[in-house]
């Protein structure tokens, strides 16, 4: 066979970990550490991550920016930029979003709400819900002032406080005062009663009242006021006349109903990515794993009825309460409600009676609480169970994970670690400008690992920390993890680790050894140094399979021949400087990135190589007439051979005499000794073989490498096999002629 240079050209694709290394596509990669997904065709350092917070540790599984704040929590306390603000939550990741002026969290233990003073200085706290009034009204008769009908009537009176941005409290208890006729009455808030910090004002209630005959003008209470009474003022008057909008068809045509259910929020793990239809919805309490709850339209503060177990503003989603609702995403009048097992669909307002609730992926769920991002080409989300990674478009799912989903499947890679799958509740992901982000713990708990998902190439890559959530402030794109970092930043290179390791090749012939020349690399590392290491025959055994053959650095776009030798310290001695000799080859490019300006590999890189013989146990010639139909003999046979693991064993077969190929070197042969390497090796047959046909065979318990053959052969002009009644009768010729 020719024995000529070959090439294998290297374009850096994307992860792929599904099949055997070295049956990869062409371009695929065994790893992609720190390199720019949105980077086609060669390798681009990534900007990195920026510690925006302190790295306390505190920052575990919640992170919600607000103006120029960032909000994460963890570990049961809540933390904003460098301060500690709250605790007491169970430690599972918060519900939060901001809405109204002020930023809400919600947990199982409890739900508050957060902001900057408005003083700019310092921030407030309260808990989700203000309490109501702890009072009653305090009542003053203005004889004759006013216009409250009838005999002397017993009217019942509430008061609630209005909340800025959020709506009222529930209100008081009943102040009960009897009026009589032409009189008006003032009600004076107590002296030692203290309006919450952020209440703007308060609102009166007037119910039925009682006369002589014992029939009720009202059956509930209205709002008598039609604007809020201004929080320092301290007192209204109810003067009951049509002038002041204050009669009895005038209030009932404001038409306010006194609230008796504007509840705390439920204990509730889960909350909506953003307002539906201006309410906030949330979701799976301990008692009910698979129950939303949600507020008035722009009345963020009160759950109405959720304290109730029979009527309310929440419903139930489906009726299995082992699939509990683990995130929502909110879009136009629908809202999709991911699920442990399921996905639902909600489509239509709350409080539209048309509206309806749908399973719509029945048998697909998502991993946990941070595993499902909400953008604008779809939804993603990492399913549960070890499924892998799936985008969904509001009608069905479609995996997009394939090549990486032995991670997912906590199947043993090369490279990178597997999902711990006792713990895939603590999954993340996250979405920024066609990347996407998906980070999963290990077996120890610890979330080390992120792998990216790019969507225009449909490549995934990966990268060497996992975060616990993720958000795409606009400006920024965060990740959670201890504290908190801008991901995507800035070039910085003590921070970017690169890997970069291509499939084996092995020049479509697996069963073929190769000798490698060298590798030519394009390389402009910004100073930084790189080291490449060549991993052979699919990394079987690293001590004798993995090895450095060389370091590059680079200030500007540079061009390295990289000899692919066996270095100096090899375990096996005599092979040290040699060309390597191998199945199948990997290139592995490590190091650190550079700072300011991104490491480049430019591709393709180009890889040389010889294609050696197949190693075997058997050689077979088949039949042939050395180019010649006459019979000739043999009697030496020259082999261009490598057969260092042990002797072979050869036969040649002839057809003469007999007319058929038979042995004709005994029953056992004769043979071929052990080389220790490659090498010419000449064979004097111990009984010269006559035939038109001649056919060699090898045989050896062990393997070699059989490059060439080739026979000294003596034709014979006229050869008589006496065994098949053969004879020669000559031409005469006349002298002379």
């Amino acid at each position: 066979m020719a024995y000529a240079p070959k090439e294998a050209k290297i374009i850096p694709g994307g992860l792929n970990l599904l099949p055997p290394g070295d049956q990869v596509n062409d371009g695929d990669c065994l790893e992609l550490t720190g390199f720019w997904p949105g980077a086609a065709g060669r390798l681009e350092q990534t900007p990195t991550l920026v510690l925006q917070t302190p790295a306390n540790g505190a920052g575990k599984d919640t992170v919600l920016q607000s103006g120029d704040d960032l909000y994460y929590a963890g570990l049961g306390s809540l933390y904003v930029n460098d301060s500690f603000i709250d605790s007491g939550f169970d430690g599972s990741p918060l519900g939060a979003l901001s809405f109204q002026g002020w930023n809400w969290f919600i947990n199982p233990v409890k739900g508050r709400r957060w902001r900057r003073n408005p003083s700019g200085s310092g921030y407030q706290g309260e808990y989700w819900t203000e309490s109501r009034p702890n009072a009653n009204l305090f009542p003053t008769i203005l004889a004759g002032q006013g216009g409250l009908l009838g005999l002397p009537i017993q009217y019942q009176y509430y008061f609630t406080w209005v909340i800025e941005g959020l709506g009222e409290t529930n209100p008081s208890d009943v102040t009960v005062q009897t009026v009589s006729t032409g009189d008006a009455l003032m009600l004076t808030l107590p002296d030692d009663i203290t309006p919450p910090d952020d209440a703007t004002g308060w609102n009166v209630y007037r119910q039925n009242y009682d006369d002589s005959s014992g029939i009720g003008e009202f059956s509930i209470a209205y709002l008598v006021n039609a604007t809020p009474i201004p929080i320092t003022q301290t007192s209204y008057v109810d003067f009951g006349l049509a002038g002041s909008n204050q009669d009895d068809t005038a209030i009932r045509e404001l038409g306010v109903i006194l609230a008796f259910d504007h509840d705390e929020p439920p204990p509730a793990r889960v909350m909506a990515n953003k307002p539906f239809n201006g309410r906030i919805v949330v979701a799976n309490s301990p008692d009910h794993p698979n129950r939303i709850w949600w507020t008035d339209a722009l009345e963020p503060a009160f759950f109405p009825g959720a304290s109730n177990p029979n009527t309310g503003q929440w419903a139930d989603i489906g009726d299995d309460t082992e699939d509990p609702v683990l995130a929502i995403a909110i879009r136009p009048l629908t809202a999709i409600i991911y699920r442990k097992k399921s996905i639902w669909r909600v489509l239509g307002d709350f409080d539209d009676p048309n509206s309806r609730i749908d399973p719509i992926v029945p048998e697909l769920g998502i991993a946990g609480i941070r595993a499902m991002c909400s953008t604008s080409v779809g939804d993603f989300f990492i399913a549960s169970g070890g499924r892998g990674v799936y985008q969904f478009n509001n009608d069905w799912a479609q995996s997009i994970s394939g090549p990486v989903d032995t991670v997912w499947r906590g199947l043993p890679t090369e490279n990178l670690p597997t999902l711990g799958k006792t713990y895939e509740s603590q999954c993340a992901i996250g979405y920024r400008g066609g990347r996407l982000w998906c980070s999963y713990p290990l077996a120890n708990g610890n979330a080390a690992l992120s792998l990216i998902y790019h969507l225009a190439s449909q490549r995934w890559f990966d990268f060497g920390v996992g975060y616990g959530a993720f958000l795409d402030a606009g400006d920024k794109f965060y990740g959670v993890n201890g504290g908190v970092y801008s991901l995507e930043d800035q070039y910085i290179g003590g921070s970017t680790v690169l890997a970069y390791q291509s499939g084996y090749y092995n020049a479509g012939l697996p069963d073929h050894e190769k000798t490698w020349a060298d590798l030519i690399v394009n390389h402009n590392t910004q100073g930084a140094t790189l080291t490449v290491t060549v991993r052979i025959n699919k990394n079987d055994n690293p001590a004798f399979t993995s090895f450095v053959v060389a370091t590059i650095t680079s200030n500007a776009m540079t061009k390295s021949i990289i000899p692919l030798v066996y270095p100096s310290n090899y375990a096996v001695t005599e092979l040290q400087g040699k060309p390597i000799r191998s199945y199948s080859l990997s290139i592995r490019i490590t190091g650190n990135g550079a700072d300011d300006a991104p490491v480049i590999i430019d591709s393709p890189m180009i890889l040389h190589y010889y294609l050696e013989a197949r190693k075997a146990k058997t050689f077979d010639s088949a039949a042939t007439d050395h180019g010649t139909g006459m019979v000739k003999i043999v009697d030496q046979v020259q082999f261009d051979i490598d057969a260092n693991a042990g002797p072979a064993t050869l036969q040649v077969h002839s057809d003469v005499p007999g007319g058929a190929l038979v042995k004709r070197l005994g029953t056992s042969g004769q043979v071929v000794p052990q080389t220790t390497h490659r090498g010419s090796e000449i064979v004097v047959l111990s009984t010269r073989c006559a035939g038109r046909l001649i056919r060699y065979t090898m045989t050896t318990p062990t393997d070699f490498g059989l490059f060439g053959l080739r026979a000294r052969v003596l034709p014979i002009g006229v050869y008589l096999d006496g065994t098949i009644g053969d004879f020669w009768q000559p031409t005469p010729i006349s002298i002379g002629v």
